[in-house]
């Protein structure tokens, strides 16, 4: 069997990847994948022997089914290839896959034949303001959850104005999501990689500073009906907003 041919090398490489993503999906790795790779090198051979007698098509559906055959089997379901290219981002993040995403792979057609359906993995790239969505929605549901949070992310005075439900309530709330955000941030190495807290007393500054790269994303966390207001700052109009949907009625402080 020849290593070095392309459709060889192509299928490593996608079954490298996948094979990662087992490695970090199942709870025990080294029957997952010994059940899954049994086969590998017989089918592999199979198309090589076909891609010898210039069947470069067959070739093709054979590393295409593998690689199905191995999504399926590290996913514990019987789901198509299509199914499992639906999964996306947020399904793997369930599975504890952070850095890929399922991606369906069309193999070129060859001699007027339809191509097949592969599937590979691809980098989830993640721009600095749907990051720091993430991280506000984390906090609010925290915050929801356990009102008591917001105690120790502003002064007795500030909390006051949320138990005693103040004109001052919301800011107050407010203030708890950003500080809870940037306290969120600050523990994740992914998150803090891209996203930096700027928010300090008296300065007027975005919330967050977003790096993407050599560009500069200024970030501001605000409820959807405050964003005309912060559009009137100096730096507004030249900010992307993170939204909160602001004090729930019915949250206790106590």
């Amino acid at each position: 069997m020849n290593h070095d041919s392309d459709i060889i090398q192509q299928a490593w490489l996608e079954q490298g990847a996948l094979a990662h993503g087992a490695v970090r999906l199942a709870t025990e790795p080294r029957v997952v994948l010994g059940e899954v790779f049994d086969s590998v090198g017989n089918n592999y051979a199979r198309a090589e022997a076909l891609r010898a007698r210039g069947d470069e098509f067959g070739a093709a559906r054979i590393n295409a089914n593998q690689t199905a055959d191995i999504a399926a089997t590290v996913l514990g379901g019987a789901q198509s290839i299509r199914d499992v290219a639906r999964l996306g981002a947020a399904g793997l993040r369930n599975f504890g896959v952070q850095d890929y995403n399922f991606v369906a792979v069309d193999v070129p057609s060859y001699r007027g034949q339809a191509g097949a359906i592969g599937i590979g993995l691809e980098p989830v790239q993640t721009s600095p303001r749907v990051a720091l969505q993430g991280a506000v929605d984390q906090a609010v549901e925290a915050l929801n959850a356990n009102p008591k949070l917001a105690a120790d992310l502003m002064s007795p005075g500030s909390y006051q104005h949320l138990v005693n439900r103040t004109t001052l309530a919301d800011a107050s709330y407010g203030k708890a999501v950003e500080r809870l955000t940037a306290r969120i941030v600050r523990e994740d190495a992914g998150l803090s990689a891209s996203l930096q807290y700027q928010s300090r007393p008296f300065v007027a500054t975005p919330d967050f500073f977003g790096y993407e790269g050599h560009n500069l994303h200024l970030l501001d966390i605000t409820t959807q009906r405050s964003i005309p207001a912060h559009l009137q700052r100096p730096y507004g109009p030249a900010t992307q907003y993170v939204t909160h949907p602001g004090l729930p009625p019915g949250l206790v402080f106590e």
